[in-house]
């Protein structure tokens, strides 16, 4: 699978590492990005294989996509998925999608015409090891009553934005950090049928 990352930060970057690391053929190929501060969450190997575009329009013009990942400003989501939807390319698109309701009647006209299966939204942080770990410690408390008090053994959970390689020392991602991601890789196991 050809993959092209369009607004490269710390959170696509990281994420679009660990897809690559664990789905085969997850093919790092194009970023669109004039200023992808999130390559130093791509191995260096990946990085020198990647053409770099200023813009989504320039690389969905040269390069053969089979999706576009979208980690860019939330005030542009909508226009480039609308752009990657519009060349045929399957879109995963962080959260928000849209800003407005204008732009919410807009993809819904998209998601008609190109078809819903070709949008994944990147709804991932409920899985993800700190907040599992958040409403274990809720729910004694809401049985409890407030003065109760609540032992839980420490979360071996790191938010991902702790996960830079300068934060932990130059060291690959613990495993509990890895699992918070795995969700993210069942969700594109289950759209391999596009």
């Amino acid at each position: 699978m050809r993959v092209g990352l369009c607004g490269l930060g710390d959170r696509l970057g990281y994420l679009a590492g660990l897809l690559r690391d664990e789905i085969r053929g997850f093919e790092l190929v194009a970023c669109a990005d004039p200023g992808p501060v999130g390559l130093h969450h791509l191995p260096a190997a990946a990085r020198r294989r990647m053409k770099s575009y200023r813009d989504l329009p320039r690389m969905l013009a040269a390069e053969s996509l089979d999706m576009v990942m979208i980690g860019s400003p939330n005030h542009f989501h909508y226009e480039q998925l609308r752009l990657a939807l519009e060349a045929g390319v399957k879109v995963f698109c962080e959260k928000p999608v849209v800003v407005s309701e204008e732009q919410t009647f807009g993809l819904l006209e998209l998601l008609r015409r190109h078809g819903a299966n070709r949008v994944v939204v990147g709804l991932v942080l409920r899985y993800a090891p700190l907040y599992v770990d958040l409403l274990r410690l809720a729910e004694p408390m809401a049985a409890n009553s407030a003065t109760s008090s609540v032992s839980m053994p420490p979360s071996t959970s790191i938010p991902p934005t702790a996960l830079s390689s300068s934060a932990i020392g130059g060291a690959a991602p613990n495993s509990a950090a890895v699992s918070c991601w795995r969700s993210v890789a069942t969700i594109w196991t289950c759209t391999r049928a596009w």
